[in-house]
């Protein structure tokens, strides 16, 4: 869990979850040091924009449509590690 602050200034902490597929192994085990890693903080990061972007009340409004848009941004960064994501959502 990563606790973060929203744009009215309240903290929340949240959980992140992500499935994700090594598809360029030579990529991923070569090119960086650790994939998994490298994911997980480029969705924490991408988490942390999305979260001090909104509010408490549009966040817990959005939070179903929150996992979409991280697929989304972090998709192209999974490509660049050699790996495909398949999901993201938040607890």
């Amino acid at each position: 869990g990563q606790e973060m602050l929203t744009a009215d200034g309240l903290s929340v902490k949240l959980n992140l979850l992500a499935e994700f597929q090594v598809v360029d192994a030579p990529r991923a085990v070569h090119e960086v040091v650790d994939y998994a890693a490298s994911l997980y903080a480029a969705l924490q990061l991408l988490l942390r924009e999305e979260v001090q972007a909104r509010t408490l009340d549009l966040l817990l409004a959005e939070r179903q449509s929150l996992g979409a848009t991280l697929l989304e941004r972090a998709r192209p960064e999974a490509r660049r590690l050699g790996l495909e994501l398949h999901a993201a959502g938040l607890k």
